[in-house]
């Protein structure tokens, strides 16, 4: 749903005003058997741009829900958290999990196994960098197709091999099959 280019009309920061504290009630009962918590609305922002809810390169748990209401397509509303937020409750979420019946653990994955399951197909952008080498303007100016520019890393390596932009692993850079490849060998 595209938000509107104006500002909102004191009717509709009222019914957004209202919703919100619908879903905050939702979230306080939900949450009452880990932890007791009282939600209330800090402020409202109408601009996305001035809505910072985490830092770009944080860790976040993202809620996705439908809002369906008869006689309007249905929308989806996004719930964002930084992981960060968790962690005062994280040892109360265990506890939690720990206290659960063992013959329903049994039946059920736990809530680690259903999370994993649903991590696995989120898409990581994975780069490595096979090098890098200094040269003067002049030198650069002077490349032609065809020339070689030696990079400050071997053959063999290492090799910074980064996930979503963070170093993860060293490795070795070589050829698997007719595609360049790189060969972990170690933690970064």
């Amino acid at each position: 749903m595209e938000l509107p280019a104006r500002e909102f009309s004191t009717i509709e920061l009222r019914l957004i005003e209202r919703l919100a504290g619908h879903m905050l009630d939702e979230l306080r009962t939900a949450w009452m058997p880990v932890l007791p918590m009282d939600c209330s609305p800090v402020r409202t922002e109408a601009n996305l741009r001035f809505a910072a809810v985490a830092a770009r390169d944080e860790l976040a748990v993202q809620s996705t829900v439908t809002i369906a209401v008869e006689g309007f397509p249905a929308t989806v509303l996004r719930v964002l958290m930084p992981a960060s937020s968790l962690d005062p409750v994280r040892a109360r979420l265990q506890a939690v999990l720990a206290a659960d019946d063992e013959s329903a653990r049994r039946d059920e994955p736990s809530w680690a196994a259903a999370w994993r399951a649903e991590l696995e197909d989120v898409p990581l952008e994975v780069t490595v960098q096979l090098g890098g080498a200094e040269l003067t303007v002049s030198r650069f100016l002077g490349l032609a197709a065809g020339e070689l520019v030696p990079l400050d890393v071997g053959r063999d390596g290492p090799v910074v091999v980064r996930v979503e932009g963070h170093p993860r692993f060293l490795g070795a850079p070589g050829v698997a099959g007719s595609a360049n490849a790189v060969r972990i060998t170690e933690p970064a």
